[in-house]
């Protein structure tokens, strides 16, 4: 019986694993395809690192790496917290333009 959302999706990657699950510009990735790349992706987050936190980070936008990593923190039982890209690039920004020299306009 399935508990979770990780649960439920390899249900129905084992009922239907030809079954297009996604479909990115040209790119098409079933179901199949899917849980063995999140699977992936969840043994090489999940394994221990000697001298580090156990966070882990992940870039993406809306395309298949990103639904990839969010199967695999699923997998995981892991918190996939999601940080507003366009507010990082503002910061990177701002942070250059503090810097003499440096930022928009500057050559």
């Amino acid at each position: 019986m399935a508990n979770n959302l990780a649960d439920k999706f390899e249900e129905m990657a084992d009922a239907a694993p030809l079954r297009l699950a996604l479909v990115d510009g040209d790119q098409r990735v079933t179901f199949g395809e899917l849980d063995a790349r999140a699977n992936q992706l969840a043994h090489h987050l999940g394994r221990p690192r000697r001298g580090t936190r156990r966070l882990r980070r992940v870039d993406g936008r809306n395309s298949v790496p990103f639904v990839v990593s969010l199967l695999a923190c699923f997998k995981l039982r892991a918190v996939p917290v999601n940080v507003n890209y366009r507010l990082r690039r503002h910061r990177n920004e701002g942070d250059l333009r503090r810097q003499p020299g440096c930022g928009p306009g500057r050559r």
